[in-house]
């Protein structure tokens, strides 16, 4: 039975994957329900190499069924939307990016953010042992200046214009000098430094696909077949790279805690595509393995939290700096006594405390198993819609109107991760609006004019 559903999950999410390249060709990469689908198939291929191979453990094989249902419903969701809304877009129209006002400001925030990385980065220490990194993760956290979140903010509207400039320079529709053109790379840099000093993957990762969100928006969906052979090339070099650092990250782990060179080669053994997704597969069934455990130990079905735990986000928000000024618990969650750290089972005391538990277990433990059902339709319409909604556009003139399509494309990003609303989510919006503030400052200074979307 389990093996039928994870069969039945992995064609849908390979489905889903090939029905958004053909409904949305490039602009695939824009799409939340693409990404669920890409790492989601990875996730329940690799959990079903590692049972086989003895490497993930299976104590509570109904909880790892019931991860593999609400994966399948997630895709079957995402599926449908896609399919209600594949003629809504004109498929011959481009977004503009006009988020940059000026290169010189590009050139001083992509430093400043530089800078900002580089400090944290040899403040914990200058370690590149990403095990280590790793198991000093939530020490370095506590320890880390406020800046470096808002920092980690600034680097994404740096991110999607670097990515933007780079589409038009390799469509030929701009030119830039090659001193400009190296402040493109500065944002990506910045994300792997911050990647590196928690011993993690998350920002890179994310710094990619920020890269592919201004890329992409440059794009028609009906292009030549020029265009298409460019980024078929600049894609599959993307996809390589990733996969190594990925890799590399897993393996530096695993060695750092005496396993990695065991499962590593009992993987690669598989064959060499085994050996290349190995990261990527090991990275996805660590859901399954803390999805398991933590819905035994977590989840208490009979005290439901009705979104207090999913959307928590929303409510636990702070001013910037408030906590310079003695104003650390001054949010409504606060007030409400409701606040919710998504990483609470990293107590050390738990069994593999240390593993993530994917988006599903806040679900559950908000709606019960039933209750997920009704909220991923409404969260997969949402992220949908918000994807529709930014392709409508015939200009994004202000970063902060990005802001909710990205933190639901975000939301999915991390579905296998600890997924949820309730992190900091307003400080994405801090660091587009800072941006924003000196747009406008110097639009008006300079009276320049922009497109209306």
């Amino acid at each position: 039975m389990e093996l039928s559903l994870e069969i039945i999950s992995l064609v849908v999410q390979i489905f889903l994957v090939v029905y958004s390249i053909k409904v949305w060709h490039w602009r695939c990469f824009l799409s939340p329900g693409f990404y669920f689908g890409f790492i989601w198939a990875i996730g329940v291929f690799g959990s079903r190499v590692f049972i086989e191979l003895g490497i993930l453990h299976v104590d509570f094989p109904k909880n790892i069924a019931e991860l593999n249902r609400f994966v399948l419903f997630t895709g079957l969701c995402f599926i449908f939307f896609t399919w209600r809304s594949h003629n809504s877009v004109n498929k011959y129209s481009v977004v503009k990016v006009n988020l940059l006002s000026s290169l010189g400001w590009y050139r001083v925030l992509s430093i400043i953010v530089f800078l900002i990385a580089l400090y944290t980065f040899v403040n914990a220490g200058s370690n590149l042992d990403m095990g280590s990194a790793r198991e000093a993760m939530h020490d370095n956290v506590e320890k880390q200046s406020v800046l470096t979140g808002y920092g980690q903010a600034l680097a994404l509207p740096l991110s999607i214009i670097a990515g933007s400039l780079l589409g038009q320079i390799m469509l030929k529709r701009k030119r830039l000098s090659w001193f400009n053109k190296l402040f493109l790379i500065l944002p990506l840099l910045s994300n792997l430094l911050f990647s590196i000093y928690l011993g993690g993957r998350v920002n890179f990762v994310y710094g990619f696909i920020q890269y592919g969100i201004g890329f992409c928006l440059n794009i028609k969906i009906k292009d030549t077949k020029a265009v298409s052979r460019r980024i078929f090339t600049l894609a599959i070099v993307s996809l390589v790279a990733l996969s190594t650092f990925i890799s590399l990250v897993a393996a530096q782990r695993q060695k750092h805690y005496g396993g990695h060179s065991l499962q590593y080669e009992m993987v690669a053994r598989q064959g060499p595509i085994y050996a290349v997704f190995y990261g990527p597969m090991e990275y996805m069934t660590a859901s399954y393995l803390g999805y398991q455990y933590r819905r035994f130990d977590a989840v208490k079905e009979n005290d439901l939290t009705y979104g207090t735990r999913t959307f928590n986000g929303f409510i636990n928000w702070t001013l910037p700096f408030a906590g310079r000024f003695g104003l650390e618990k001054c949010s409504i969650a606060d007030a409400l006594d409701i606040r919710y750290d998504n990483q609470e089972t990293y107590d050390y005391e738990r069994i593999f405390y240390y593993t993530t538990h994917s988006c599903y277990i806040p679900l559950v433990k908000d709606f019960g198993p039933i209750g997920t059902y009704f909220a991923i339709i409404f969260l997969t319409w949402l992220s949908n819609y918000l994807f529709i909604r930014l392709q409508k556009r015939k200009s994004i003139n202000w970063a902060s109107t990005l802001f909710f399509y990205y933190i639901f494309l975000e939301y999915w990003l991390k579905s296998n991760y600890y997924g949820t609303l309730s992190g900091s989510i307003i400080i994405p919006l801090y660091g587009s609006l800072f941006f924003d503030l000196i747009n406008y400052l110097y639009r008006k200074y300079h009276r320049i004019k922009i497109d209306r979307a």
